[in-house]
C-alpha cells in the first residue's frame, strides 16, 4: 500500500463512551507516523495521510465506519502527526 513503514498508535476514544451505548459521535484518533533511519523518503505527506484514513468522501477508515455505523461515528477532530 506504502513504501513506508508506518507506526499508527491511534488513540480512539468516544465522547459517548460512558453511557454504555458503545462507541458513536466525536471519536478522536491520533496517528502517529515514524520513518526510521533505514527507510526510502515518504510517498504521501501527513496531510495526504489524514485526507486518505481520516476525511469522509475518499474511500478511506472514516467512510468505513461512518457507513457501518449509519452515521453515529466521526472522525472531525482527529489529527495526523510526524
Amino acid at each position: 500500500m506504502m513504501n513506508i513503514f508506518i507506526l499508527l498508535l491511534i488513540v480512539g476514544y468516544s465522547i459517548h463512551d460512558i453511557d454504555g451505548y458503545g462507541v458513536r459521535g466525536q471519536t478522536i484518533w491520533q496517528i502517529i507516523l515514524c520513518k526510521f533511519s533505514d527507510s526510502p523518503t515518504p510517498k504521501y505527506t501527513p496531510t495526504e495521510i489524514k485526507e486518505k484514513c481520516l476525511d469522509r468522501g475518499t474511500g478511506g477508515l472514516a467512510d468505513y465506519w461512518h457507513d457501518i455505523s449509519n452515521g453515529l461515528i466521526n472522525f472531525n477532530s482527529s489529527s495526523v502527526n510526524g
